[in-house]
């Protein structure tokens, strides 16, 4: 016997938070993370050449900055991305510390520059690299950009002309961050749906490869045998004949190509069980509800395919060719009911497994529902799969 087809495992497929996506996210935050504890530096620069005046107030600024970078990079590291609530927090305490460490620094209106700048010029790389729309970092890099020049406009002796470079600098950083950050994910998202293609083609292909496989086997004895007992005419009565016939067919289009997708409305699938039938000779009908339930397509599935086997069962058992199918909602669930007029049984001398398949009730009692069956010898057969809706 051929070995049978391999599909591929759980381990090959992309993992909810082990995808390209998440990965790339997880990088970008770590970059961002390293741009804010390398910014940091420069305020115990700042600290160190301040005046003696301005030292307490530079580094009651350096010690909440630094609180606010630790705990961005805590959230950042935990998280695995940068928000664009964290974004929006660092930018504004950023921009703050960058304009009063600039005013701080320069006491009496020292042209010398303040390390402040630097801060800025460094931190905004985090703010081009967090996980929010372009506009939002550049308006970001815009405040930063509006921190660093305030002080050069209003108070240092010479440093007006520098003005625009000191604007021109942050908004720089965070454009190149941000494109380079939006060209990355854009990448990551395409190797995830690449991905994901190749393994549904995998799948594809190994449900392919099954499904050859179990044709070769069932082109073997099983319809060999099966043909030659309706072209022998070995089933003497024409109800089982019929049935013989229709699903030697059913399993011919199995063979050749494969199983006929589950339906996913329960409507729609009982139709489709009603006609199949119908055509095999039998007489059905089918009544529904105005509004059909709502079902998740394991339950429409297991119905379905119960409601098929239940119909079976009257040609096989039954003695008639007759049938109704009645669907209503009862108990919190979906009732599907298959009633006949044939000769009945006493289910209480039957032996499980008889008179009603065991896979009728596999089939409802695994999506938490359950088969009733009343019948009585003369009496006909009442058959009743219930599910719920949730």
């Amino acid at each position: 016997m051929p070995a049978p087809a391999t599909v591929p495992s759980t381990a090959d497929r992309p993992r909810a938070g082990d995808d390209a996506a998440a990965r790339c996210e997880r990088l970008l935050a770590l970059a961002a993370v390293a741009s804010r504890l390398g910014a940091l530096p420069m305020l115990v620069v700042a600290v160190a050449l301040a005046p003696a005046a301005r030292l307490a107030p530079l580094l009651g600024l350096a010690v909440v900055a630094t609180a606010q970078t630790l705990a961005y990079a805590v959230a950042g590291g935990r998280r695995g991305v940068i928000t664009a609530r964290w974004a929006v927090l660092d930018t504004a305490t950023t921009a703050v510390v960058v304009w009063a460490g600039e005013w701080l620094a320069n006491e009496g209106g020292a042209v010398e520059r303040s390390h402040a700048y630097n801060y800025a010029t460094i931190s905004a790389m985090a703010v081009g690299l967090a996980r929010w729309p372009a506009w939002s970092a550049l308006l970001a890099g815009g405040c930063l950009a509006t921190a660093t020049v305030v002080n050069s406009l209003t108070g240092h002796l010479s440093a007006n002309w520098n003005a625009l470079p000191d604007a021109i600098t942050p908004v720089g950083v965070v454009t190149v961050a941000a494109v380079v950050a939006g060209l990355l994910r854009r990448a990551a998202r395409k190797l995830d749906e690449y991905r994901g293609q190749a393994v549904r083609s995998a799948a594809a292909l190994a449900a392919e490869r099954e499904r050859v496989r179990q044709a070769d086997q069932l082109n073997g004895p099983l319809l060999s045998t099966l043909d030659e007992l309706v072209a022998r005419d070995a089933v003497a009565q024409p109800a089982m004949a019929g049935q013989l016939r229709s699903e030697l067919a059913w399993l011919r289009d199995v063979v050749a190509s494969g199983l006929v997708t589950a339906p996913t409305q329960l409507d729609a699938g009982l139709r489709q069980v009603v006609a199949a039938k119908s055509a095999a000779g039998m007489a059905l009908r089918l009544e529904l509800p105005q509004s059909g339930p709502t079902l998740d397509p394991t339950r429409v599935e297991a119905l379905v395919e119960a409601t098929r086997e239940a119909l079976t069962n009257v040609v096989k058992h039954a003695g008639t060719m007759a049938a109704t199918v009645t669907v209503s909602r009862t108990g919190g669930g979906v009732l599907v009911e298959v009633t006949d007029a044939g000769r009945g049984y006493d289910p209480a001398t039957v032996a499980p497994g008889v008179g009603l398949g065991s896979s009728i009730q596999r089939r409802v009692a695994e999506t938490g529902g359950h088969v009733e069956v009343t019948s009585a010898p003369g009496q006909g057969t009442r058959v009743r799969l219930w599910t719920p809706l949730w």
